[in-house]
């Protein structure tokens, strides 16, 4: 943004940084209580909004227990696996119960 001697930069919600000399610094003010007259873009900036995408895939995977395999369901998300504890426990020979917010493994 622009105006006669100033500049400021948009960073949305309707509020614009400046810097106002060096007895203020660099501000945060309400583009309404300023007076700018020209809007500008520069063609070097991308100015489309990106979303954080959130990568999660559920798959069966093989699952190796004292040379024995299992197939399990895993879930990649950004990328790291996760197994399910009772898929582990079932492949084990154990039951889950749980005490509150605890996990209880119980041999079968």
């Amino acid at each position: 943004m622009w105006q006669k001697g100033h500049i400021g930069i948009y960073i949305g919600n309707g509020e614009y940084i400046a810097e106002d000399g060096s007895a203020y610094g660099c501000r945060r003010n309400k583009l309404s209580k300023a007076g700018f007259t020209h809007w500008l873009i520069l063609k070097d900036i991308d100015y489309t909004v990106k979303k954080e995408v959130d990568d999660e895939m559920v798959e069966q995977a093989k699952l190796i227990v004292n040379g024995k395999e299992y197939t399990v369901e895993r879930i990649l998300k950004d990328g790291t696996n996760y197994i399910k504890i009772r898929d582990i426990a079932d492949v084990l020979g154990y039951e889950v119960t749980s005490k509150g917010s605890i996990a209880v493994l119980t041999k079968q």
